[in-house]
């Protein structure tokens, strides 16, 4: 995975950085966020979650938030106000931010995906990979309740 940094509205590119080789674990969400020292670039893969931070004085740093588990596709989404990166699992819902894993509200279901507005997170999930009803969850982080719960059934 490759950053181009500079003017791309100019055609003016200082400089590409390579940031991961290409590896057996394909990205699967990407985020950024602006905080007063860097801008921190979110990278989702099936296996990590790891946070890029882009200084004035040209330096990235990486850091590696959670090196054993990911997210699938479709399953991470840069929060409501753009300071973390939510990623859905089997397991729970993750919150990342820029320096740490802010933490996790466990339930159960296969994640099929997850989109972020205001303080919320919708959570599209099921009982398993194969079940054609999805449920659509309604989670409130910062209160750490769901808010609502509703059953849908998927027709091909």
């Amino acid at each position: 995975m490759y950053v181009r940094q500079g003017d791309l509205s100019r055609g003016k590119i200082s400089r590409l950085i390579q940031l991961r080789p290409e590896g057996p674990h394909p990205v699967t969400g990407l985020g950024y966020t602006i905080t007063s020292r860097a801008i921190v670039l979110f990278v989702t893969t099936t296996d990590t979650v790891c946070a890029y931070h882009f200084r004035a004085d040209n330096d990235v740093m990486e850091i590696v938030l959670d090196e054993h588990m990911g997210g699938a596709l479709g399953c991470a989404s840069l929060s409501g106000d753009g300071q973390s990166m939510i990623v859905a699992r089997d397991a729970g819902v993750w919150e990342y931010r820029p320096d740490l894993n802010a933490g996790c509200q466990g339930f159960g279901g296969h994640k099929t995906l997850v989109a972020c507005f205001r303080s919320y997170v919708a959570i599209a999930s099921s009982e398993s990979a194969e079940d054609r009803q999805q449920t659509l969850n309604l989670y409130d982080p910062s209160n750490k309740v769901r808010t609502r719960s509703q059953l849908w059934l998927l027709f091909s």
